[in-house]
């Protein structure tokens, strides 16, 4: 099984870092040129070189090895790498369990082909469901999502990686071959009454074969305990040898109370619809489960997420809704300091709503120490890095975010915002295409698009995309303000004028930013009026204000006083 261990602690790193790592001790003490190590570790795909010293940087990083010190990787300039540790290989279990009692790092130098490091919970189909218990089947894929993310030996892909796939009819090894996952898990959730009955199974993406299948007949109070037992024997027939901290969090139950856990089922189940009504039914719910149990830490962490998407999906302001997604955070961490997902959602209030950039980062390394599978840390971390210009260290947490969830919407379209800002128009068109392969009504993705194409003056190819791309989203007001941006610099005035019109008219119904009148003023050329509104965001406490440094469409303004002041008064890092 693929595992870093420093004596008996498991020391946490991505499925490639590791990859990286065994491609370097199994040549140990030799040079492994940069095309060999990026041949090996990734072999099916095209990877920029600043990839591989990314994750060198991870790996020296998580050995301790400071950059000038090549007590295990030696940079060889212009060639490559090599590893220059002692290694000795370890041969049978007897070996294993005595060098954990040693203070030293040890790597297994044998890795089965086999090996299950990649995992996807399938929503649970639902047997003669009534309506009230739509939730359940991915409700409970969503519990043990978030239970198995918790084992550093395995890559878990999260919920929304999984949602395409609740449909009946479907073939789990096509699915886990699509996801780029070893083992799928699937099953089937029945309610009969005050009965419940689960049907599971984990199967090999590569042969098809069953690695494990039960039956659990339980009263529908004690679905809580058949989430203990799958959970325990997934890992037992993975095989998996869990340290303390390990087995803690993934036999932990966050509440003991049966009706709370249905409640937070139920909010998750709403919030997973990703929309303006699924975010407030889930809001309802998560705010029933903690009236249920004041101690239950998740159904916090629901609460936080819900209001953060509410403001970061434009359905409301900042100054309105993130305060209280900022509470719900500090009161999960106040009742469990080890949930990632709760030092995630600080992080992003830390930095949207109290622009206090040192301290998103603070939680944002926490959030990772405490689980570096978690693709959402990995992903809001790297636009956090993206926002204050740092494109190659927003690049290095983007690309950690899609090797956990490679087939990820909004983490890929992430990618190409990245690329855009860094001016490799191109490469973003490139990825926002490889988005739209996959989804092709992704609306985010359409927009971006359109933008990258009005960057290289493709003006009507850039209206077209913004034009669908207004269609799919509902006609959001950030795709608008982007579109009017768009006719302002192709020389369409008219056009300009006429998408100022609407987003007036739209504001007088429901929550506009005024950040989205900032873009049209700005590409027409009226920077007072653009400053003006920018002067409203501040007042309004727009999240998209941390946008203002990195946001293309501002270029304009750069040079103005009053913008240099916005951004001190914002309190961007120099």
């Amino acid at each position: 099984m693929r595992r870093l261990r420093n004596g008996s602690e498991i020391v946490p790193l991505t499925h490639k870092a590791l990859d990286l790592l065994l491609a370097l001790v199994r040549n140990a003490g030799q040079i492994v040129e940069k095309e060999e190590l990026m041949r090996q570790v990734w072999p099916d795909v095209v990877v920029e070189e600043s990839n591989l010293t990314q994750h060198i940087h991870l790996l020296r990083k998580a050995l301790g090895q400071e950059r000038d010190e090549p007590i295990y990787i030696e940079t060889i300039p212009g060639r490559g790498y090599r590893f220059v540790a002692g290694v000795r290989e370890i041969i049978d279990d007897q070996q294993s369990e005595e060098l954990e009692n040693q203070s030293a790092i040890s790597l297994s130098a044998i890795w089965p082909q086999s090996a299950i490091t990649s995992l996807a919970v399938l929503p649970f189909r639902l047997l003669g469901a009534e309506g009230h218990d739509q939730y359940l089947g991915l409700g409970l894929a969503d519990a043990l999502i978030t239970r198995l993310g918790n084992v550093l030996q395995i890559v878990v892909r999260p919920t929304s990686a999984v949602l395409r796939y609740g449909r009946p009819e479907r073939d789990p090894v096509a699915i886990g071959r699509e996801l780029r996952v070893d083992a799928i898990l699937e099953g089937s959730v029945q309610r009969i009454g005050e009965k419940v009955r689960v049907t599971v199974q984990l199967v090999r993406v590569a042969d098809g074969s069953m690695l494990w299948a039960d039956k659990f007949d339980e009263q529908f109070t004690e679905i809580l305990a058949v989430e203990d037992l799958i959970s325990d024997q997934v890992a037992r027939a993975l095989t998996l040898r869990l340290g303390g901290a390990e087995k803690e969090k993934q036999t932990k139950r966050y509440t003991e109370n049966a009706e709370a856990y249905h409640l937070y089922l139920k909010g998750r189940y709403f919030w997973n619809k990703i929309d303006e009504q699924g975010f407030l039914k889930g809001i309802e719910n998560f705010q029933q489960a903690v009236a249920v149990d004041p101690g239950y830490a998740l159904a916090y962490v629901g609460l936080a997420d819900s209001y953060l998407l509410l403001v970061d999906l434009g359905y409301r302001s900042s100054k309105e809704t993130l305060p209280k997604a900022r509470a719900a955070a500090l009161k999960a961490i106040e009742i469990d300091e080890t949930l990632a997902e709760a030092h995630t959602s600080l992080a992003h209030t830390r930095l949207y709503y109290d622009w206090d950039f040192s301290g998103a980062e603070r939680e944002f390394e926490r959030a990772i120490e405490l689980n570096p599978n978690y693709a959402t840390a990995h992903h809001w971390y790297g636009w956090y890095w993206h926002v204050i210009g740092r494109n190659d260290r927003a690049m290095e947490e983007l690309e950690l975010a899609r090797e956990i969830d490679p087939l990820s919407l909004i983490i890929n379209t992430t990618i190409g915002l990245s690329l855009t800002s860094a001016r490799r128009f191109d490469l973003a068109i490139n990825c926002y295409r490889n988005v739209l392969d996959i989804d092709a009504q992704f609306a985010l993705a359409r927009h971006c698009l359109g933008f990258a194409y009005a960057c290289q003056a493709r003006y009507e190819e850039a209206v077209a995309e913004m034009d669908q791309a207004m269609r799919l989203s509902g006609g959001s007001p950030l795709t608008a303000a982007t579109l009017g941006f768009v006719y302002a610099i192709s020389g369409d005035m008219t056009g300009a004028k006429r998408t100022l019109g609407e987003l007036k008219e739209r504001a007088g119904e429901v929550y506009v930013s005024p950040y989205n009148f900032v873009r049209v003023y700005a590409g027409m050329g009226m920077k007072d009026q653009a400053m003006e509104w920018l002067e409203k965001a501040f007042e309004d406490r727009s999240h998209s204000l941390v946008w203002i440094r990195s946001d293309l469409t501002l270029e304009s303004l750069r040079s103005d006083p009053r913008f240099q002041d916005l951004l001190r008064r914002v309190g961007f890092p120099a």
